[in-house]
């Protein structure tokens, strides 16, 4: 029964469920995108076509698909819909129970029980979930084939992947949707079966009994966590300061939203001390209003500090990153040209002879890339695999060559020319596997050789260094033709004396000499395009979630400020000073949201940044300002309309019928 009465609570109540369902439509739609792309990429990552040989007791498989990167990308934004999704419904549902205490006190006054009024609760969440989930998959199932149609042609999947939607994942949409409402209005309907009888007879309970014991210790220990991870980050080097950094930044919001009664008040009358006076009786109104109804102005911070947050420090931290390999790598370049193939096919062993004793070439590194099975006696392995194994990038090279176009530095053994079984491995393997110079490291060629090679030294260097390199001699015929040559020039001659020299040594018509710097620059580009499509991938679900966050709680406040705004009617302030003091609240409520992002984003970028100097010679910190900026704008935007077009319906009824009017 209580059931049934949920259902009709929702359909008399629409304004304080729109938000919830909007929100319900847009994630199980997510989730039915990432889904069907996930299961093909997936399908994909196991295929077993292609040269294999067997290491260990297992086989690898050279070109099988390595879909890591877009499956990382789809599941982070997959967790981050469904995230964003409970955080909306849930927020949507606890501002109706505020709204509605009076209505379930009511229902406690008649003799319903809090387990009934739970269920009642649970009833308008699966009246919400159940058509909402429904129109997301049909959604989902459209949407799908363009979408995939998009990520082949911008290149993010290494393979194709088809353009067709999926039954199986979109059915898993559906009852994640609905699992996912279940879980929002569980949190919801705790609140709600502790309303008391008594609060029927109370004229204004909107902001009784905000800050529980609950929410308290929730602030309180994640402020903790926060502030402790953002002091650890800044030394803890570039191999553990991620994950302090970015679950700091969430700590500090978390913190922020559950604390934000306490502080809010005071905060925002800060920020709106500048426009206090030139505003007049508008600006006084607004910081009024925004000042003492603390529960409202906390649900309409929440998704817009929370979204910034999210957003800013993650795409802070790949841009940061990205921004710090680019000039670290140019930091530690001795090369001053690069030869490529006119054709794009490969250096031949000839032109590469031909380069190296043109004149002024003081030296000249080439690798030859090629695929490599490796098992260790250590580290974690894959599902299905032995530990500490798998297929890596390898790279046939001459070290000393590599050392004298590149600043690189032997953290284990010393820089000489590998020979026999010799290997020389990236520092990153001692902190993946354990592996040490000296340690024997089974490989596997996909010729089916398999061979016990020692690792002769143990490298730092730039991102671009290989994993694993090793000699010509032991590659073999395996290895692919380079694919561009680094020069280090002599300086006698200039720099483009000696480029034509070697232009003409090598043949015009046979390869391609340019600067480093603008070679480094052509495969930045490359990299920022691809970032651009993560960042919509990321950022773009999640920002809208936000917008419909700030939305759908301001539908559901002004909903409930009929009277209040009937009164100031009734007092003598104008229309147009009503408007504006809408305005106003939404302005001092985007800047308080925005501005605490901001700072989280900014403490987090700054540790971050600091503990990259100890491991880069060169070191980038890049703030993504066009995003921030943009969800600022929308934010800000969104608000400000949905508040006009509130009271503006609102004002267009009698002032005296709406005094009366029951909330």
């Amino acid at each position: 029964m209580m059931a049934a009465l949920g259902v009709k609570s929702m359909r008399h109540y629409k304004p304080l469920f729109a938000g919830a369902i909007a929100a319900m439509v847009l994630g199980v739609t997510l989730i039915g995108v990432t889904a069907t792309i996930l299961s093909s990429a997936w399908s994909l990552s196991s295929s077993t076509a292609g040269a294999a040989v067997t290491l260990g007791g297992h086989t690898y498989h050279r070109d099988a698909s390595d879909m890591q990167g877009i499956t990382t990308v789809l599941a982070l934004s997959a967790v981050v819909s469904g995230f964003m999704t409970i955080m909306v419904v849930a927020g949507t549902f606890a501002f109706s129970i505020a709204l509605r205490r009076r209505d379930l006190g009511l229902l406690r006054l008649v003799g319903a029980s809090g387990m009934q009024i739970r269920c009642m609760v649970l009833g308008e969440a699966v009246a919400v979930a159940v058509p909402t989930a429904a129109i997301g998959c049909v959604i989902a199932a459209v949407v799908t084939p363009p979408t995939v149609h998009a990520l082949n042609r911008r290149g993010l999947s290494p393979v194709p992947l088809p353009e067709r939607a999926a039954v199986g994942p979109l059915l898993f949409a559906y009852g994640a949707g609905l699992l996912l409402a279940v879980l929002a209005a569980l949190v919801a309907s705790q609140r709600a079966a502790r309303v008391r009888p008594v609060e029927a007879l109370r004229d204004a309970a909107l902001d009784a009994n905000i800050m529980t014991r609950g929410r308290c210790a929730v602030g309180v220990l994640t402020l903790a966590a926060g502030i402790t991870m953002m002091s650890t980050a800044p030394g803890a080097g570039a191999a553990n300061v991620t994950p302090l950094v970015i679950f700091g930044t969430f700590a500090l919001t978390i913190s922020a939203i559950t604390l934000g009664p306490v502080y809010l008040p005071w905060l925002t009358r800060l920020f709106g001390l500048p426009g206090h006076l030139p505003a007049g009786l508008a600006g006084r109104l607004a910081v009024a209003v925004v000042t003492t109804s603390r529960r409202r102005t906390s649900s309409l911070v929440a998704p817009m500090l929370s979204i910034t947050a999210v957003v800013g420090i993650m795409l802070g931290v790949m841009m940061t990153s990205d921004a710090t390999g680019r000039a670290d790598r140019l930091a530690r370049s001795q090369g001053q040209v690069v030869v490529e193939p006119a054709d794009g096919t490969g250096l031949d062993e000839e032109t590469l002879r031909r380069v190296a004793t043109a004149p002024g070439v003081r030296a000249v590194s080439a690798p030859a890339p090629l695929k490599v099975a490796f098992a260790t006696a250590s580290g974690e392995g894959g599902p299905g695999r032995p530990p500490g194994s798998g297929v890596a990038t390898a790279a046939a090279l001459d070290l000393p060559a590599l050392a004298a176009v590149q600043r690189i530095t032997a953290v284990e053994g010393r820089i000489s020319a590998l020979t026999g079984d010799q290997i020389a491995i990236r520092q990153g393997y001692v902190d993946l596997f354990g592996v040490h110079a000296g340690d024997r490291l089974r490989l596997g060629f996909f010729d089916g050789r398999t061979v016990t090679a020692t690792v002769a030294t143990v490298l730092h260097g730039d991102t671009s260094m290989p994993w694993v390199m090793i000699s010509p001699a032991l590659a073999g015929d395996q290895a692919a033709a380079p694919a561009h040559a680094i020069v280090r020039l002599d300086g006698s001659s200039g720099d483009l004396a000696t480029t034509a020299q070697i232009t003409r040594a090598a043949g015009p018509d046979t390869v391609r000499v340019v600067p480093i710097s603008h070679w480094r620059q052509s495969d930045a580009s490359v990299q920022d395009r691809l970032q651009h499509v993560v960042v919509f991938i990321l950022a773009g679900p999640a920002s809208i979630f936000a917008l419909i966050a700030v939305a759908g709680t301001l539908v559901m406040a002004f909903s409930g400020r009929r009277r209040e705004i009937a009164g100031l009617v009734l007092l003598g302030v104008s229309t147009g000073a009503i408007r504006r003091m809408v305005a106003l609240e939404a302005l001092l409520v985007t800047i308080t949201g925005i501005g605490l992002a901001g700072l989280f984003v900014g403490l987090g970028l700054t540790g971050y940044h600091t503990a990259l100097k100890g491991d880069f010679l060169a070191t980038a910190i890049q703030v993504p300002w066009l995003e921030l900026g943009g969800l600022a704008g929308g934010c800000l935007i969104v608000s400000t309309v949905t508040s006009v077009a509130s009271v503006g319906r609102t004002l267009r009824r009698p002032a005296i019928a709406l005094v009366g009017l029951r909330e």
